[in-house]
């Protein structure tokens, strides 16, 4: 009877492992003795012979070896299992593959044995290398924080933008970027939204001040979301820093007016030649009315040589386009 509870408890044990979904080997005096379906086809291969008396340092990568070594020599000293760590397995078509390790001291058949789950996570780890690029890529700051206003995250910009590297920043509130009145009005913001759920700073983009931390203010674009992670609340805020677009448009602004005032210095430069016109014209006309009279005609001679250069002078000006020159 003992003999066949035995074989059922292993034939239990067997079928356990080969219908896990998880990866899973059986380490048996530093070799292979036991693998289940899935970890052959994370091993890419196609029968258990070409796995079974393997050593584990033939599955992982060369590079891990010694946390390997390290984690074995811990489970046959304590008899207890290791944390979780991660480590690359490298399978039969020379693949490699980033699992999450787990493993646990048993006894097989009356032999110290070390069970070992590797879970996968090799698309995960690409999925977060990518947001991480498209993160640190951003031009634009963003942080992650808690419904509390302690910093969780940040990209590389946000370093950038506020002069603060990351370990000064995460954990920290983020009322530190912020001036007065700002700073103080923060906690409201977060208190109302925990309240009611909502928040008129969330959600739409508007103009505030930002502090850098040599203490000098500059205006930034601000863009607040939500979201829920792991049943809290979360803030994530996307800052554009919008010193170089202020100059702009003050640069801007600046051409619009003198652009505006050449426009009338012109209109009065074009009047004023008209004027002029007419004092040369009369003033030739009073000259040949008046004939030899010498005193008379050296005024007017004058007044006629001076109109004429001033014609000249505002036709060039007009002539050519307008600048505080003319």
């Amino acid at each position: 009877k003992m003999e066949s509870a035995l074989r059922a408890s292993e034939e239990r044990y067997r079928t356990l492992m080969e219908f896990l979904p998880e990866p899973v080997f059986l380490n048996v005096g530093g070799r292979v003795a036991f693998c289940n379906p899935a970890f052959m086809k994370l091993m890419a291969a196609e029968t258990t012979d070409q796995l079974l008396g393997l050593s584990p340092f033939d599955l992982f990568h060369p590079d891990d070896h010694g946390q390997i070594r390290e984690r074995i020599a811990r489970m046959q000293t304590l008899g207890e299992a290791v944390p979780a760590r991660e480590e690359r397995l490298v399978a039969l078509d020379g693949t490699e593959r980033l699992v999450r390790v787990v493993a646990t001291p048993i006894v097989d058949h009356d032999e110290p044995a070390i069970l070992v789950v590797a879970h996968d996570v090799t698309e995960k780890d690409k999925t977060e290398r990518l947001l991480a690029s498209v993160l640190e890529s951003a031009s634009d700051a963003i942080v992650t924080i808690t419904s509390e206003g302690s910093i969780l995250a940040i990209n590389g910009s946000t370093s950038r933008t506020f002069g603060y590297p990351p370990e000064e920043l995460i954990g920290q509130n983020v009322k530190m970027l912020m001036p007065d009145p700002y700073r103080s009005e923060h906690d409201g913001y977060l208190s109302r939204f925990r309240e009611r759920g909502s928040s008129t700073v969330v959600g739409r983009e508007r103009e505030v001040t930002g502090l850098r931390k040599d203490g000098s203010q500059f205006p930034l674009e601000l863009t607040v979301s939500s979201f829920r992670l792991n049943g809290r609340q979360h803030f994530t805020g996307v800052i554009r820093d919008m010193t170089e677009r202020k100059r702009l448009e003050g640069e801007f602004r600046q051409a619009h007016k003198m652009e505006a005032f050449g426009q009338l210095a012109g209109g009065v430069a074009h009047d004023f030649n008209n004027l002029l016109t007419v004092i040369i014209g009369e003033n030739e006309l009073l000259a040949e009315l008046i004939g030899e009279n010498d005193e008379a005609t050296a005024s007017l001679s004058a007044v006629g040589n001076a109109a004429r250069w001033e014609e000249r002078r505002v036709g060039k000006g007009c002539r050519s386009r307008w600048s505080p020159d003319h």
